[in-house]
């Protein structure tokens, strides 16, 4: 039956066709469904785009680090003691052969405090720090047993220390050197036999005669880096403190703090540890054990910045079939309850509006707070979705609704951003919710008896 004036069709609708009962209405939910996957392509290339923002911002926070001062990772003081093999060679000839043996500290204290600052790198900012360090300790009397060393072929005089540091170019002046009461100072060298290929020696000489209450030891390090801070568990007992004015700190390696404070005003932490947790001895032979062997065992502090805005966005993203699950769903029950014909184009569109929203998020929290950006983000499209809705939905109400459902969505979903040990629980509830709101609005719709959808006419 047609709808008709003069013999001529209707201005506002065409022939409604049941003869074919939902045929219509299940193609429109085919293409929906197709069209759905297709944004998903745009989608992935924002979540591409933060990707390679993150990976502009580290180059530029590499940049700054490599002229101020990269993670910082300390290790030592290791004391090394040179000894005589003498062995017969070819005819009868003896031949000498220079070896080493690294002891560690029976006890280590480290206490310091780390100076942060931001700097900036175009729009980027990087997260640097000062560091001011005492190291404080005391080794036993070397003993030479373990490998059946004469004391005669130890070569006392030529013992030396060293204090293990990443890039000696970010210390910040002298390290000076006590040593049993006596004054030395660490140099930029490489001694042969070290136990690390980077660093800082210093000799220092000991007794044949040795000493019955061992060797104490004092030195100074301030330093400059970025990012981490850590520390290696090199004495029988070991103990670190801590403070900075910093707020966001992370803690981070092999040991947590033993007590660790974060408030307002900083954070203090404080770590306490023995050999009996680490896989390394007091003592070995060189060659033996090699640097790669303690890094395990690192522990420290890492300065993080208060907001990742690459983080937060990549987890928005994440949602992006929901939202547009959702609006479409929206645009299609305003159809089939109406009848009244959206143009597939019109369904695109308001699609590109959605994946728009992540790409403005990305772009505003670079220049501007985190939930500043956000806000500024979801109005807009908010605003921009909902006035379309006006022009192509029957009713204004069904447009406002469209609406409230995407600024409770935009809501939603910066109430889940905040959240770090419960969002996975917030976020179930909420699809839980969600999908009963669904069902409760479906739950009267029949497809096998709806009749075919309008066509609109020229």
């Amino acid at each position: 039956m047609a709808n008709a004036v003069d013999g001529k069709p209707n201005a506002s609708w065409a022939v409604l066709d049941y003869a074919k009962p939902g045929t219509a209405s299940l193609g429109k939910m085919a293409f929906i469904g197709a069209l759905m996957g297709l944004l998903l392509i745009p989608v992935g290339m924002i979540k591409d785009l933060v990707e390679e923002r993150e990976s502009v911002r580290a180059t530029a926070e590499n940049e700054v680090a490599g002229k101020w001062g990269r993670s910082q990772e300390v290790a030592g003081p290791i004391l090394t003691i040179p000894f005589r093999v003498i062995s017969t060679g070819d005819k009868g000839k003896f031949d000498s052969a220079i070896h080493y043996v690294h002891f560690l500290p029976e006890t280590m204290s480290v206490k310091g405090n780390l100076d942060p600052e931001i700097r900036h790198r175009g729009i980027f900012d990087v997260a640097l720090f000062k560091a001011d360090l005492e190291l404080e300790g005391r080794f036993p009397q070397p003993d030479f047993s373990a490998w059946h060393v004469l004391p005669g072929n130890v070569l006392w005089d030529e013992a030396f220390v060293t204090l293990s540091v990443p890039d000696v170019r970010s210390l910040a002046g002298a390290v000076p050197l006590e040593w049993n009461g006596k004054a030395a100072d660490f140099v930029p060298d490489n001694f042969m036999g070290s136990p690390v290929t980077d660093g800082l020696q210093a000799r220092i000489g000991i007794s044949a005669a040795g000493s019955a209450q061992g060797y104490r030891f004092k030195t100074h390090v301030r330093l400059n880096g970025s990012g981490t801070m850590k520390f290696l568990p090199m004495g029988k007992d070991t103990r670190v403190a801590i403070t900075s004015p910093w707020k966001t700190p992370s803690f981070t390696g092999a040991y947590l703090p033993r007590e660790n404070q974060v408030d307002n005003q900083g954070f203090q932490a404080q770590w306490a540890t023995s050999h009996l947790s680490r896989s390394f001895p007091q003592s070995w032979r060189g060659g033996e054990i090699a640097a790669k062997d303690w890094e395990p065992f690192a522990f420290g502090v890492e300065l993080l910045l208060p907001v990742d805005r690459y983080q937060k966005t990549m987890r928005c993203a994440k949602y992006a079939i929901l939202f547009i699950i959702l609006t479409f769903l929206v645009f299609f029950l305003s159809e089939t309850f109406d009848r009244k014909r959206i143009h597939p184009l019109q369904y695109l569109l308001v699609g590109f509006a959605l994946c728009l929203f992540y790409l403005l998020l990305l772009a505003f929290t670079e220049h501007i707070a985190f939930n500043l950006a956000y806000a500024a983000a979801a109005a807009g499209i908010v605003g921009l979705i909902t006035a379309y809705g006006l022009a192509i939905l029957s009713t204004r109400k069904r447009a406002l609704a469209l609406g409230a459902m995407l600024t409770g969505l935009y809501g939603y979903l910066f109430t889940l951003l905040q959240m770090e040990d419960f969002a996975l629980l917030m976020g179930s509830l909420g699809l839980f919710v969600i999908l009963g709101c669904v069902m409760f609005m479906t739950r009267r719709l029949n497809f096998s008896a709806m009749p075919a959808m309008p066509e609109a006419t020229a």
